[in-house]
């Protein structure tokens, strides 16, 4: 179940500023990718254009796009 997670819990399991995952996210709601629920907790709209950008994503060269991957898996209830 992909109950979301808000921009602040984000940025600690990805590693980058609270204020950078926050511009992040604003840009992916504006895209429909994710969208901003009541209470501030962002949740996953389009989990195949996800997946796709993980996919792609060559492990290990981007400990960012790793934190995401492992941060959607939890979300998403697909965890390793």
């Amino acid at each position: 179940v992909n109950d979301g997670a808000r921009s602040g819990e984000v940025a600690k399991k990805v590693g980058i500023s609270p204020s950078t995952a926050s511009h992040h996210l604003t840009r992916l709601t504006r895209e429909g990718i994710v969208s901003k629920r009541e209470g501030g907790f962002f949740v996953i709209n389009e989990p195949e254009r996800v997946a796709n950008l993980v996919i792609v994503h060559r492990p290990g060269e981007d400990d960012i796009v790793d934190s995401f991957e492992s941060l959607w898996e939890e979300l998403s209830g697909n965890s390793k």
